[in-house]
């Protein structure tokens, strides 16, 4: 009887997900939902070697006005490298209850009383971790100085803290690795997150053993360093070596443009003066999005009550929230006040930047990304995510299998992608934002 149930339960399985399907990620998942156009199409772990523009063409020929009969120059090509990107697999356990699978009759319905919503969660939770990976792959969720006075709590930096990547993280496990200058040592611990303080930065862990007092360190989840994508800060930030099998060192251009903001907040005069400053590296155009996480939005809300003839516009990190900001409306809206606004945008010299939060960005960094130039390696053909098939690939479809010891049906999720930027010369890095909140 439960394999005839189990047998109906992998053909709605397979009607209803198909061979590869479209994570649905929440609005706060940004770098799932905005930055598309996966390429290629190939067997998973194939690797993809995408063209690069590192330099410009120079072979103009010089002839004045006198009518010379000079040769014509040679063409100098630019240099166009050969980026080599490698998408990362990653796996994810769905298990579903003996009960579910029992009472499983078959038919639509059931299906989405039952295990539809187990594995709908599981790919909730898989659209985290993929996000989590396309902001901080390669380069950790965090880092800490260890205190031996509280062995078994370790608090997060401030600048390093992103609270989406650590919420609901009880049972996590995760790897702690020396940490120096920026560069990541050897695995130190493995332990797991046995209870989190989101408002405190503290994760309460099963074992320290091994951390040095005062000794600083940084967090990987479990198995993730040297097997993840890379992310799109750790892209972003590095400023010399290779990436993507290509040398930042050689070609100017491969690398982003870098403002350390100095603990400062972030808002338009920064922009304004890392674009004048970088417009010539080909940072303008009207397709960009400034992803800093939420603690620095109501920051950026000008009041306009104190601007003043060629002086800086006072943001509400100095009023807010006795005055608040006043932003005047339409003027079908005339005579009426609001307070706040539910977007912003800055522009100069032609560029323009949306800002978009999310609380999956560490509060010490920032982003403004040229949309246009990034994009997603995929190797799914139809796809974000596919049910793991543990069949024969000739055999009937195989979604589901019982788990030893355990009254409950397995089930794995699949993936295989990474960010790429083929010219990373157009982005921008800042370091270095204040991390203190506008109300504590």
């Amino acid at each position: 009887m439960a394999g005839a149930t189990v047998q109906n339960m992998n053909a709605s399985a397979k009607e209803v997900y198909g061979e590869s399907f479209q994570l649905v990620p929440e609005k706060t998942e940004v770098i799932t939902t905005r930055v598309l156009g996966g390429l290629g199409v190939g067997k998973v772990g194939k690797e993809f070697v995408v063209d690069a523009q590192l330099s410009l063409d120079h072979s103009t020929t010089y002839l004045g006005d006198d009518g010379s009969l000079d040769d014509i120059s040679d063409p100098i090509s630019g240099a166009v490298g050969r980026a080599s990107v490698k998408p990362s697999r990653l796996i994810f356990p769905v298990q579903i209850g003996g009960a579910v699978v029992d009472r499983f009759t078959g038919g639509d319905t059931s299906f989405e009383d039952g295990p539809k919503r187990v594995i709908d969660r599981g790919v909730r939770s898989f659209a985290k971790v993929i996000e989590t990976m396309h902001h901080h792959g390669g380069n950790g969720i965090g880092t800490f100085t260890y205190a031996s006075a509280t062995p078994l709590v370790l608090t997060v930096d401030a600048a390093e803290w992103a609270c989406a990547v650590w919420v609901g993280s009880e049972n996590r496990p995760v790897d702690i690795y020396n940490i120096s200058s920026g560069v990541v040592g050897t695995r130190v611990l493995s332990t797991t997150v046995e209870k989190l303080n989101t408002k405190t930065r503290a994760l309460t862990v099963a074992s320290s053993t091994g951390l040095v007092n005062g000794s600083t360190y940084v967090i990987f989840p479990a198995g993730a360093k040297g097997k993840e994508a890379l992310g799109l800060f750790n892209i972003l930030k590095r400023s010399s070596g290779s990436i993507f099998g290509l040398s930042i060192d050689d070609y100017d251009l491969w690398g982003a443009n870098q403002e350390a903001i100095g603990s400062n907040d972030f808002d338009w005069l920064w922009f304004a003066a890392a674009v004048s400053k970088n417009s010539g590296r080909g940072v303008s155009g009207d397709n960009y999005m400034t992803l800093l996480n939420d603690i620095h939005f109501p920051k950026m809300v000008p009041n306009m009550n104190t601007a003043k003839t060629g002086a800086k516009v006072v943001s509400t990190a100095s009023t807010f929230p006795a005055s608040g900001a006043i932003m005047f409306g339409s003027p079908e809206a005339a005579g009426s006040i609001n307070l706040g606004t539910d977007s912003i945008s800055f522009r100069v010299n032609g560029c323009v930047t949306e800002i978009v939060t999310s609380h999956y960005v560490k509060q010490g960094e920032a982003a403004m990304i040229d949309l246009d130039s990034w994009m997603r390696i995929t190797a799914a053909r139809n796809g974000d995510v596919s049910l793991v098939n543990f069949a024969d690939p000739d055999s009937p479809s195989q979604y589901f299998r019982r788990m030893e010891k355990r009254d409950a049906f397995l089930g794995r999720l699949q993936t295989d992608q990474a960010l790429f930027c083929p010219e990373m010369n157009k982005n921008i890095y800042f370091s270095g934002l204040s991390t203190s909140a506008v109300v504590s």
